[in-house]
């Protein structure tokens, strides 16, 4: 499966109070997210007995913005209620584009498949 998220892209955030603004727009873009790999057919949990691998390629408009690593953990979130079977995650960014977004890739294999 495939999907894209348009911007503004939103990292995950650690240090925020849970009913502060940047908390609430934090949960939209998380819904957002999760709304739009429902609309691409991605499952909201990993199946029994398989793992996931997750593969984003992020477009940056400006030269400002999140850290990777946090867009990673926000867009890993988003896609599964349970993110533990995560197996592998890879990421690779474009600057300065002429948009803001995430394509992300969703494949799952059977546990301990190579």
């Amino acid at each position: 499966w495939n999907f894209e998220v348009l911007g503004p892209l939103m990292g995950f955030i650690a240090h925020a109070s849970p009913w502060s603004e940047k908390a609430k727009r934090y949960v939209k873009f998380k819904q957002r997210v999760r709304l739009t790999a429902n609309l691409a057919g991605v499952p909201d949990e990993i199946p029994d007995g398989m793992e996931a691998s997750i593969y984003i390629t992020v477009f940056w408009e400006k030269a400002a913005h999140c850290d990777l690593d946090n867009l990673i953990k926000a867009l890993t979130d988003s896609c599964f209620k349970r993110d533990r079977m995560v197996a592998q995650v890879s990421a690779r960014r474009a600057l300065n584009q002429e948009r803001e977004a995430a394509i992300v890739y969703v494949t799952f294999r059977a546990k301990g498949e190579a």
